[in-house]
């Protein structure tokens, strides 16, 4: 049985309007029903293609895009999405995680010369001064050879301690 006398016959085509690019097509009406609303494959695709959202870096203010999804996915890691970058992400990271937004936080009980040798500007100069030395005791002579030979361990203060000049 065909057409009018099956008992599935839902009366025909029909005309729709395409929803991606507004094109009039003929349809049949189950197809309708089912949720036809495209006229081909590609306004269909074009519809699914998601669109990516513009937003501002917290850290540097730079205007970028990212997918709905990436932003959900950072929101249930507990990241803030509105970063640029890694380096950014990195910088935001240190921002919630110090002090009060520490959850061990305890109220500054921290001894203000732990608090000078455990900071970033102190881990900086140290870097600096071992790559202005190239590595080398000031006060000996001995170089740092990992890997070839003595190893030694090197202090940036070796020669003015940070107890006896923590102006320094």
């Amino acid at each position: 049985m065909a057409g009018q006398d099956n008992h599935m016959w839902a009366g025909g085509a029909v005309e729709c309007e395409c929803a991606m690019c507004g094109q009039h097509f003929s349809v049949n009406k189950a197809k309708v029903r089912i949720g036809a609303k495209f006229c081909s494959v590609k306004c269909k695709h074009e519809s699914q293609a998601v669109k990516k959202i513009s937003l501002t870096c917290e850290v540097c203010d730079a205007v970028f895009e990212r997918y709905p999804s990436d932003i959900s996915k950072a929101k249930k890691r507990g990241y803030s999405a509105a970063v640029c970058s890694r380096e950014c992400h990195g910088e935001a990271l240190t921002k919630r995680q110090t002090r009060e937004g520490n959850p061990q936080w305890k109220g500054g009980v921290t001894p203000e010369n732990k608090r000078i040798r455990d900071s970033k500007e102190t881990a900086d100069w140290r870097k600096a001064v071992f790559e202005r030395d190239d590595y080398t005791c000031q006060h000996c002579g001995d170089r740092n050879r990992k890997g070839r030979g003595r190893n030694i361990h090197l202090h940036a203060h070796h020669i003015k301690g940070f107890a006896a000049f923590p102006e320094l």
